[in-house]
């Protein structure tokens, strides 16, 4: 193996799919109901861009949210970005999941501790 010298030092970002969920698609508010988000249009919509609350679903070509002032529908075509924020609820959600679809070996871990409701076993 040969080496490399390097004349300066190099910054690397290294990012993850993590649990972060980014909403791209449509019916993707209708799988997150309940859950936390922040919303930012491509322009402004009664003087905001961005907005967070909690995933309430659809209907038809929009996607709803429960924000402060109540319940609103925004067109999904006008979304610039969405996703869902990180929460203990929707960490325990997404872990749920990988271990009932059997991409979580509990055997590579020391102690597993199920906590429902965030209340311990």
């Amino acid at each position: 193996m040969s080496k490399i010298r390097l004349l300066r030092p190099i910054l690397w970002k290294v990012s993850s799919p993590g649990i972060d969920r980014p909403l791209t698609r449509l019916k993707d508010f209708d799988q997150w109901v309940g859950y936390a988000a922040k919303v930012e249009t491509e322009q402004l919509i009664d003087g905001r861009r961005r907005f967070k609350g909690e995933v309430a679903g659809t209907e038809g070509d929009e996607i709803l949210i429960a924000i402060e002032e109540g319940t609103i529908g925004l067109k999904f075509e006008w979304l610039a970005e969405a996703k869902l924020i990180l929460t203990d609820d929707l960490i325990r959600s997404v872990l749920k999941e990988r271990k009932d679809a059997g991409q979580i070996d509990e055997t590579q871990y020391d102690e597993v501790q199920t906590i429902v409701d965030g209340e311990e076993d």
